[in-house]
């Protein structure tokens, strides 16, 4: 497994980034699956995270929102 597919969330601001040679103020995301922990990652590399919608969960075919 390549770094890229070990740790998506680390890879991919961090390497175009460089490339430009700018820094990540934060991600802004339009539907969060909250309940896959990818924020969590993002929010212990210590990037800002801004989401319009947050899914708490999708059990038993139910959408249920973080308020």
């Amino acid at each position: 497994m390549t770094d890229r597919q070990s740790s998506p969330a680390g890879w991919l601001p961090q390497l175009s980034c460089e490339q430009a040679g700018a820094t990540v103020a934060g991600l802004g995301i339009v539907i969060e699956k909250s309940f896959q922990g990818g924020r969590a990652e993002l929010d212990a590399q210590g990037y800002r995270v801004e989401s319009l919608a947050r899914v708490q969960s999708l059990k038993d075919g139910v959408v249920t929102f973080i308020e």
